[in-house]
């Protein structure tokens, strides 16, 4: 995904969400809201999307855009422990 699309992504990854991880009826911003969503796949193959430490669900989700996040390779110099 190079653009913006209102499909959700099926891929595992790492993933922009441009709007609003709620419906306008619940309260929350007026304005839409960048999200970094990660996407992986469980035993069934279906694909959970997790936005920080929480779970993100299409019937939850109100109106938004996925993009595909180019994230930065980590430093060398910090080695696992």
């Amino acid at each position: 995904m190079s653009n913006w699309q209102h499909e959700w992504p099926t891929k595992p990854g790492m993933y922009w969400f441009y709007g609003w991880t709620h419906h306008k009826i619940i309260d929350g911003p007026d304005e839409p809201e960048m999200y970094l969503v990660q996407v992986r796949k469980v035993g069934s193959g279906e694909s959970i999307y997790i936005e920080g430490h929480r779970f993100l669900y299409k019937v939850e989700v109100g109106e938004g855009m996925w993009s595909e996040a180019t994230l930065p390779t980590p430093p060398k110099e910090i080695v696992a422990r």
